[in-house]
């Protein structure tokens, strides 16, 4: 029994340091895409290729998924204390988010085509994997201000 423990503390253990090397990957990745892409240069020094209605339409849709993610993170778990805001019953700002996200990325595609052509797709497809490995790496927070995965491993251990 005391085996099975140690091998179960050494497996986590080890799939967290693979998650947390994944993750590290696709920041990286995100990072050397986006300081050899120059995509941010593109777009502030106006060039002439950018399809700039789309690339507004992109910045109204990306604004939408900001304004949802605050009120689902900020305002329901913060400031109403509703630990319920991502169930199936207030689905309608995930759905808001969800389609936001999806007409950005497409919209944004088709802004900067006739930049970067094919690799639009790589660029802004390992961008947006790296902003999802961001945000995973970050921790849940409890009211109290702990991290909320260490009060369910205390559990766990308690319990072993």
């Amino acid at each position: 029994r005391v085996e099975r423990k140690k091998k179960n503390n050494m497996n986590s253990i080890l799939s967290s340091l693979l998650a947390f090397i994944e993750f590290s990957a696709w920041i990286g990745a995100g990072g050397y895409t986006l300081y050899h892409s120059e995509i941010i240069n593109v777009i502030y020094k106006g060039n002439p290729r950018i399809n700039y209605p789309a690339l507004v339409v992109s910045g109204v849709f990306f604004n939408i998924l900001i304004a949802m993610f605050l009120y689902l993170s900020v305002y329901q778990s913060c400031i109403k204390k509703n630990r319920n805001a991502l169930n199936i019953e207030n689905n309608i700002p995930l759905f808001v988010a969800t389609a936001s996200i999806i007409l950005a990325y497409i919209s944004l595609i088709i802004a900067l085509w006739h930049v970067y052509y094919v690799m639009t797709f790589f660029i802004l497809t390992i961008l947006s994997l790296s902003f999802v490995a961001i945000i995973s790496i970050l921790p849940i927070y409890d009211d109290d201000g702990s991290p909320s995965y260490s009060k369910k491993e205390l559990k766990i251990k308690k319990n072993q």
